[in-house]
C-alpha cells in the first residue's frame, strides 16, 4: 500500500491492525521492529527505516487544502422573493474523531492530530465549522440583521447579477443529532445584547443596528431537514418583517408625539396673542398636550431611577378636569387654568426630551458593552469541548480561549503558561495572565492560550452586574446602578412621599387667602407639580450612571451599588506600600561587613558589572573581600526557601556576585520580620530588621548609627547576626510604582486623606512618604497587625478605603470598609467591595474619586431641582406668581441639573 495512501486512512482502521506496518502493511513484531516512532502520543512500529520516513513524511507535509468544499445546499424555491434568508445554527459536541472529519479527511499533520488528542486544552474545530448559521441563497437575498423595522429603501438587496455569483462555500459538518440544540443565532446574539435597541432613543436605535451588521457571520451545510423546513418560514418571516416595521413606526411616532405635544402646550398658552376668536382653541390645544404626555409617559418605556410618573400625570389631569369645569362655568380665571395646564404638558415633555438626550451616551455605552460580551464560549466538556453562548456557562465550569478571541465570563485562569491579555473591554494596555491570576469577560486574548476557571457568568459579569434592567424597580433582577443606589432611591422616595404634602399645604394657603375653589384647586396641581424635584432625581441617578461608565473604561469594577456609595463616602485611604505605590522589585545596593571596630568602610556598592564588587575609594585587602562576601553568602543560604522580594534580591545579587549560598537547614520565616537558620557548624543565623534581631536578643548598638543613615535615604536594611553577634547588614532600594505620586494627589484633589501602611523602619517610611506628599504614615506594622491598624482608623468615625493587593495585604483589605483589591476584577464573588482589572495604583485612586465626584454632582443636582421646586411652591402660597410659573421654573431647572452633571469625569487614558 502506498505510504501517503496509507496515512490517510481513519486514524481507527490503523489502531486496529497494532501489529502492522503502518506504511506498507506488512505483519511487525512489536519488539523485533527495525524502527520505532511516537506519533500523535502512541507508539508506531515500522518494518525499516525507509517505510518509518516515508509514513512520517506523508503525514507531515499533506496539505490541508486537500479536502473538497461541499457543494452548496440546494434551494427549495427558485422563485423571485424580497423574504429574508433562514438562519439555521445549531451547538455540536466534538471529540478528536470529529475534527479530523469535519473537512472529510484525516488530520494534516500529526502536530495537528496531537493537538486534537490532548486532554488539557480539548480539540475544537474553528469557529467557522463549530457554531455556525446558514443563509440560504435566492433569486433576491437580502442580510438577515436587516429585518430591524425599517422602510423597504433601506434594505439592502443582492443585485442580479451578483445573484448569478457563485454561492460561497460551505463546509460539510454532520447534522445536528439533537434538535433542541440548534438555535437561531441572531435571535440569540440579540438576546445576548439586550433589548439595546429599545433602550436607546429612536434616533440612536439604527447606529446599533448598523453595528450588529458588521458582525461576520459563519456557515455550515444543513441537514435534509434543515432544507425542507425552508419553505414553511416564508409565513414567519413575513409577519417577523411586519411585526419589525409596525415597532418601527411606533419608535418614529414615539419621537414625533413630544415634539408636537410641546408645541400645542406653548400654543395654548400664546394662542390669545392672535385674537380674541383664536381664544377658543385654549383648552382644547392644553387637552391635546395632556393627552399627549399621558400616552407618553404611561404606554413609553420608564426609567427606573425616575420617580413614580403619577408626581407628574396626577397634577396635570386634575387641572385638566379642573379647567374644562372652569371653562364651561365661564370663570374669571379660565384662560389662566387652561394655560396651566397647557404649559405643565408642555414642560413636562420638554423635560423628558432634555433627560432621553442625555442618556443617549450611557446607553450607548451599555449597549456597545452588551455587544462586546455577546460571544461564544467552548467549554470543556469531559475530553472535549462544546461551543455554547456565553450566557449559557455556569459558574465552575472551564473555558477555553485561544489567542484573538474575546474571554467570555469572569474567572480564574488555571492553566495555559504565560499570555498577553487586553484586561478588560477596550482597554488601552496589555498584561501578562498566568495560572491563578484573574480575568474579566470581554478581555482579548492576543497572544498564548488560556484555560479558565468561570466564576461568574450571563447576567453576573462584572461589566454587566450593576446594568441590569427589569420589569420593575422592585423586581430583585434589577441591578441597574442609578435605580439601587442609596443616594438617588432616597431622595427619590422622599420626593414621591413629599409631593402629596406640597400640595395640600399650598392648597391651605390659597385657600386661606379667600381664593375660590377652582383657584385652591390649580394651586393645589401647582403645588403638588413636582416637576423640578423630579428632574433632579433623574438627573442624579444619571450621574451615577455615569461615573459607574466612566469607572469601567479604567477597568474598576464595583460588587454593587452600596460599593459604589461606600467609595464615595469614604475619607481615608490607607495605602499598603510593598506592591501598591513602590514596585516590589527591590536591588540590593550595599553590602557591609561588621568588625569589632564596627561597620566596615569598604562594602560593596550596586556595580553595573557581575564582577565582585566596586569598593568605596580604595581597594580593599583579602579579608575585608572575604568578610563582606560571607555576609552575602550567609543572607544567601539563610533566604532560600523564602519567597519574599528580599529574599529574591538577596539570591539575584549573590548569582550576579559569584557568590555561592552558606548551606544552612532549618530556615523558618517569620512574616514580616526576618528569617532564621542553623549554619553548618550548628551556630544560629538570623537575617531580619533592627527590631527583629532586638526581639532575638542580639545588640545592634554597633550598627545603630549606619543603620539609621541608609534608612534616612530611604533604603529597607536587613541585618545578619551569627551565633548572637552581628556580623553585616545589606541596604535594598525598592523604586516607586509609575503613577503613585500622580494617585496620591488626585486623593488629595478630592479631599480624601492617604495614610502610608508599611512594614519598614519609620525612617524609610517618612522618607517613603515625603516622596509621595504623604502626612500620615503608619510605620513598622506586621502584616498579621495591619487589620487592627485598619480598623483603629476607623473608630474615630471615618470611612476607612485600603489599596492593596489580595495576596499580599488581604488583612488590611477585609478589616476596611472600602476595599479596593488590585488584580482581582473577576476573582471569586463575595470578596472585595472595589476590585480593579489593571495593577495600576492610579486606576486604585480613580476607583475612590469617581464616585465622590459624582455624589458631589448628585448633590448639587438635587439643591439646584429642590430649590427651584420651593420657590414656584412658596410664589404659589403667597400669591406671588401664578401656578404657570412652576412649569417654567420646571424646564430652567431642567436644563440646569443636566448641565451640572453633564461635566464630564476626568479619566485619564
Amino acid at each position: 500500500m502506498d505510504p501517503r495512501a496509507r496515512a490517510s486512512t481513519p486514524t481507527s482502521t490503523r489502531e486496529a491492525s497494532s501489529a502492522s506496518c503502518p506504511a506498507c502493511d506488512k505483519p511487525v513484531d512489536s519488539l523485533r521492529a527495525g524502527q520505532v516512532a511516537i506519533l500523535d502520543g502512541a507508539f508506531r512500529y515500522f518494518c525499516n527505516a525507509d517505510c518509518k520516513n516515508a509514513y512520517v513524511d506523508a503525514v507531515s507535509i499533506r496539505p490541508s487544502l486537500d479536502a473538497m468544499t461541499a457543494e452548496p445546499p440546494p434551494v427549495a424555491s427558485a422563485a423571485r422573493s424580497a423574504q429574508p434568508p433562514v438562519v439555521i445554527s445549531g451547538v455540536r459536541e466534538q471529540s478528536s474523531k470529529d475534527v479530523g472529519a469535519v473537512a472529510g479527511r484525516a488530520p494534516s499533520s500529526g502536530r495537528e492530530r496531537a493537538a486534537q488528542e490532548t486532554p488539557f486544552f480539548p480539540p475544537v474545530a474553528s469557529r467557522a465549522s463549530s457554531t455556525a448559521e446558514l443563509r440560504l441563497p435566492s433569486p433576491s437575498v437580502t442580510f438577515a440583521d436587516d429585518v430591524s423595522g425599517e422602510d423597504s429603501d433601506d434594505e439592502r438587496v443582492v443585485a442580479d447579477d451578483e445573484r448569478t455569483a457563485t454561492p460561497p462555500s460551505v463546509r460539510a459538518v454532520p447534522p445536528v443529532s439533537d434538535v433542541s440544540q440548534v438555535h437561531d443565532v441572531d435571535a440569540s446574539s440579540r438576546e445576548a445584547v439586550g433589548d439595546s435597541a429599545d433602550e436607546l432613543p429612536s434616533d440612536h436605535a439604527p447606529e446599533l443596528d448598523r453595528d450588529r451588521d458588521a458582525s461576520p457571520s459563519t456557515l455550515r451545510s444543513p441537514s435534509v431537514t434543515d432544507v425542507e423546513a425552508v419553505p414553511a418560514s416564508e409565513p414567519a418571516s413575513r409577519r417577523e418583517r411586519a411585526a419589525a416595521n409596525g415597532s418601527s413606526f411606533s419608535r418614529r411616532l414615539g419621537a414625533v408625539a413630544p415634539v408636537v405635544g410641546v408645541f400645542a402646550g406653548v400654543l395654548a398658552s400664546v394662542v390669545s396673542l392672535a385674537g380674541e376668536s383664536a381664544g377658543v382653541l385654549r383648552l382644547p390645544l392644553a387637552l391635546a398636550a395632556a393627552a399627549v404626555v399621558f400616552a407618553h409617559r404611561i404606554l413609553g418605556p420608564r426609567d427606573q431611577s425616575e420617580p413614580s410618573p403619577w408626581i407628574v400625570l396626577g397634577p396635570i389631569g386634575v387641572a385638566s378636569v379642573v379647567a374644562t369645569i372652569s371653562a364651561a362655568l365661564h370663570g374669571a380665571h379660565a384662560e389662566a387654568h387652561a394655560s396651566f395646564v397647557g404649559l405643565a404638558a408642555a414642560s413636562a415633555l420638554a423635560v423628558d426630551i432634555i433627560l432621553s438626550r442625555a442618556r443617549r451616551d450611557v446607553l450607548a455605552a451599555r449597549a456597545r458593552t452588551r455587544k462586546g460580551l455577546a460571544v461564544t464560549a467552548r467549554v470543556v466538556r469531559g475530553e472535549s469541548s462544546v461551543e455554547v453562548d456565553a450566557s449559557l456557562v455556569k459558574p465552575g465550569e472551564q473555558v477555553i480561549i485561544e489567542a484573538g478571541e474575546t474571554i467570555p465570563v469572569d474567572g480564574i485562569v488555571v492553566a495555559g503558561g504565560q499570555a498577553e491579555v487586553a484586561p478588560w473591554l477596550d482597554s488601552p494596555s496589555l498584561v501578562q495572565k498566568s495560572e491563578g491570576h484573574a480575568v474579566v469577560a470581554g478581555a482579548v486574548v492576543v497572544s498564548g492560550r488560556l484555560r479558565v476557571n468561570a466564576t461568574f457568568s450571563g447576567g453576573e459579569r462584572a461589566w454587566l452586574r450593576l446594568s441590569q434592567s427589569a420589569s420593575s424597580r422592585n423586581d430583585p433582577a434589577a441591578r441597574l446602578i442609578e435605580a439601587t443606589a442609596p443616594l438617588p432611591a432616597f431622595v427619590r422616595r422622599f420626593v414621591e412621599r413629599g409631593a402629596p404634602a406640597a400640595s395640600v399645604l399650598v392648597a391651605g394657603a390659597v385657600y386661606a387667602n379667600n381664593g375660590s375653589w377652582l383657584d385652591v384647586a390649580i394651586a393645589a396641581c401647582g403645588g403638588g407639580y413636582t416637576l423640578a424635584a423630579a428632574t433632579a432625581v433623574s438627573a442624579a441617578a444619571l450621574a451615577h450612571a455615569r461615573g459607574h461608565a466612566a469607572a469601567q473604561r479604567r477597568g474598576i469594577v464595583y460588587k454593587d451599588a452600596e460599593a459604589f456609595d461606600a467609595a464615595a463616602r469614604a475619607d481615608v485611604a490607607v495605602l499598603c506600600s510593598r506592591g501598591t505605590v513602590l514596585l516590589g522589585e527591590p536591588e540590593i545596593v550595599a553590602v557591609e561587613a561588621i568588625t569589632k571596630e564596627g561597620v566596615s568602610s569598604k562594602g560593596w556598592l550596586r556595580s553595573p558589572t557581575p564582577s565582585l564588587a566596586k569598593y568605596l575609594g580604595k581597594s580593599p585587602g583579602a579579608k575585608d573581600e572575604s568578610d563582606i562576601a560571607r555576609v552575602l553568602a550567609i543572607a544567601a543560604g539563610a533566604e532560600m526557601s523564602s519567597t519574599h522580594p528580599f529574599a529574591s534580591a538577596i539570591l539575584r545579587e549573590a548569582r550576579a556576585r559569584g557568590v555561592r549560598p552558606d548551606n544552612v537547614r532549618s530556615a523558618l520565616g517569620h512574616s514580616g520580620l526576618g528569617v532564621t537558620a542553623l549554619a553548618a557548624n550548628g551556630d544560629r543565623v538570623i537575617v531580619g530588621s533592627r527590631a527583629f534581631l532586638l526581639q532575638e536578643r542580639v545588640s545592634v548598638a554597633i550598627a545603630d548609627t549606619r543603620t539609621s543613615q541608609l534608612e534616612a535615604e530611604g533604603r529597607s536594611v536587613l541585618l545578619v547576626a551569627v551565633g548572637g553577634r552581628l556580623v553585616g547588614l545589606l541596604a535594598l532600594q525598592d523604586g516607586l510604582r509609575p503613577g503613585a505620586r500622580a494617585a496620591v494627589q488626585r486623593l488629595h484633589d478630592a479631599r480624601v486623606e492617604p495614610v502610608l501602611l508599611s512594614g519598614e523602619a519609620r525612617d524609610t517610611c517618612e522618607t517613603i512618604a515625603r516622596a509621595l506628599d504623604i502626612e500620615h504614615v503608619r510605620p513598622e506594622i506586621l502584616p498579621v497587625d495591619r487589620g487592627a491598624e485598619v480598623r483603629a482608623l476607623a473608630d474615630g468615625g471615618r470611612i476607612v478605603a485600603a489599596l492593596g493587593h489580595a495576596s499580599t495585604d488581604d488583612g488590611a483589605l477585609g478589616a476596611a470598609d472600602v476595599s479596593v483589591a488590585m488584580e482581582a476584577a473577576g476573582s471569586a464573588p463575595g470578596e472585595w467591595g472595589v476590585a480593579l482589572a489593571s495593577d495600576d495604583v492610579r486606576d486604585a485612586a480613580l476607583s475612590l474619586t469617581i464616585p465622590r465626584a459624582c455624589r458631589d454632582r448628585a448633590r448639587m443636582a438635587m439643591v439646584v431641582g429642590g430649590l427651584a421646586q420651593a420657590l414656584g411652591a412658596l410664589g404659589i402660597a403667597f400669591g406671588v406668581v401664578p401656578p404657570a410659573v412652576v412649569p417654567v421654573l420646571g424646564v430652567l431647572a431642567a436644563a440646569a441639573v443636566v448641565a451640572v452633571v453633564r461635566e464630564p469625569t476626568i479619566v485619564p487614558d
